[in-house]
């Protein structure tokens, strides 16, 4: 909305490569690169999934958690990390470890 002309240029090209009479399909992916430049920096700009860090106020012992994705993990079976025991299930987002 910022930038309109961005906007033309980008219909122009999608124009020139299916016409009006279909959408684009991924096959045209190779003939669209900048449509393919703006999707990749809309998404470098607000990815679709959270891939930032947890904030947290913990202690230094807990730092390296803290560099986690954002994305959620659940463990897949029961293990050991560290001398901490880690049940099958355990949603490490959803822990009070980062509350």
């Amino acid at each position: 909305m910022l930038h309109p002309e961005i906007q033309i240029r980008a219909q122009e090209e999608i124009d020139a490569v299916t016409g009006r009479e279909r959408l684009p399909a991924f096959e045209d992916r190779p003939r669209l690169p900048f449509v393919e430049a703006i999707c990749r920096e809309v998404l470098r700009w607000k990815p679709v999934l959270p891939l930032g860090e947890f904030s947290t106020s913990l202690s230094i012992a807990y730092s390296n958690a803290s560099r986690a994705t954002a994305v959620p993990h659940a463990a897949t079976e029961d293990n050991v990390y560290e001398g901490f025991f880690i049940p099958k299930g355990w949603l490490f987002w959803r822990s009070n470890v980062f509350r």
